[in-house]
C-alpha cells in the first residue's frame, strides 16, 4: 500500500493522496479504478477535489459513488484521467511513501495536479453540487461495453441527452445501441473511454467517423487524422475520390476542420480530381479550394 500516488506522462502529473488516515489505497493496473481498503467495515463514499498545484487552485471537484465488497471499497477516476492528461500518452504510475517526498521529484515542464480523497465513514451522502463518475452499459448487438456516463456524456450530445434525459433505461443504466457496426462503435466508446485511438485501417476510420457524425461525438476527426495522413489511399484514382467525397462530407459536419479537410484536397492527384471531390459538398468551403486550386495551378 502506498500514502501517495504519482501518476506521471510526458505532459503532466497527478499526486493522489489520502485526506484519511484510517484508511490504505492502491491503483488498478489500468489506472482507472482506485482501490480503497479502510481498517473499518463502516460504509464509505468519497468526495475528490482536483487542484492543480502550481497555484493550489481547486479547478474540479468529484463526488465519487464508493462500490464496496467486504471491507475493500473501488471508485473510477476515469474521467479524471481525460481532464489532465492528452489522449493517448502513456501513463507511468510511481508509488510513494509521503506527499512531501512526491512534492519534491523533479518535474520539468509538467503540469502539476493534486487529487486529495476524502473518505466519509458515516455513510452520508456528500453535496448534490458535485459531479458523479458512475458506469453504465452500452448493449450493441450482442456487446455490452461499460463505460463511464461523465465521459461519453461530455464527448457526445447524443448520449448526454440519452443518459441525462427522461428515459426508461436511465433507470437500469443499461442502454441498448441498434443498426450498428458492433465491432467499430464498440472500439469507438472504448477508445473515447480508455483515451487510446489504436486506428488500423481506413475502412475502420470511414466507419468510425460516420459513426462520430452520426452519435455527434465531438472532435474524434483529430483522433483519427494522425493515421490517416500516415496512409496511403487506394491507387485506383475512381475508388480514391469515391473515398475522399465520403470523407469530404464528414469533415464538412465538423468543427475545427480546417486541417481535415486540407488532408483531404492534399490528397487529390489532379485538378480535375480537386474539382470533382470539392464540389460534390457545394461551395461551403471555398478559401480551402483558393489555396489549393493555386496550388496546383
Amino acid at each position: 500500500m502506498s500514502k501517495v500516488i504519482a501518476l506521471v506522462s510526458k505532459s503532466a502529473r497527478l499526486l493522489i493522496s489520502l485526506h484519511n488516515n484510517d484508511c490504505e489505497f492502491s491503483i488498478s493496473d489500468d489506472y482507472t479504478t482506485l482501490l480503497l481498503h479502510p481498517r473499518s467495515p463502516r460504509p464509505i463514499s468519497s468526495t475528490h477535489p482536483l487542484t492543480q498545484t502550481s497555484g493550489s487552485q481547486e479547478i474540479q471537484s468529484y463526488d465519487f459513488p464508493c462500490h464496496t465488497r467486504g471491507r475493500m471499497g473501488s471508485v473510477r477516476i476515469d474521467a479524471i484521467l481525460s481532464t489532465v492528461f492528452e489522449d493517448s500518452e502513456e501513463i507511468e504510475c510511481i508509488l510513494l511513501d509521503s506527499f512531501q517526498s512526491a512534492s519534491h521529484q523533479p518535474t520539468g515542464d509538467l503540469l502539476n495536479y493534486g487529487l486529495l480523497v476524502k473518505l466519509n465513514f458515516d455513510g452520508e451522502l456528500s453535496p448534490p453540487t458535485l459531479t458523479k463518475i458512475t458506469s453504465v452499459s452500452l448493449t450493441v448487438e450482442s456487446t455490452t461495453v461499460p463505460v463511464s456516463k461523465e465521459v461519453l456524456g461530455t464527448s457526445s450530445d447524443f448520449f448526454s441527452n440519452l443518459f441525462y434525459g427522461d428515459f426508461v433505461e436511465k433507470k437500469t443504466g443499461s442502454f441498448c445501441i441498434k443498426e450498428v457496426n458492433e465491432e467499430h462503435f464498440s472500439w469507438l466508446v472504448r477508445s473515447i473511454t480508455e483515451r487510446k485511438w489504436n486506428v488500423t485501417s481506413v475502412d475502420q476510420a470511414l466507419s468510425v467517423l460516420t459513426l462520430a457524425d452520426r452519435y455527434l461525438m465531438q472532435n474524434v476527426h483529430k483522433r483519427i487524422l494522425p493515421y490517416l495522413k500516415t496512409t496511403e489511399l487506394d491507387s485506383i484514382a475512381e475508388n480514391r475520390i469515391a473515398l475522399l467525397k465520403r470523407f469530404l462530407d464528414l469533415a464538412t459536419r465538423c468543427s475545427d476542420n480546417g486541417e481535415f479537410v486540407s488532408w483531404i484536397f492534399e490528397r487529390c492527384q489532379t485538378t480535375t480530381e480537386l474539382s470533382e471531390v470539392a464540389h460534390s459538398c457545394g461551395t461551403t468551403l471555398t478559401p480551402h479550394l483558393e489555396m489549393f486550386f493555386q496550388v496546383f495551378a
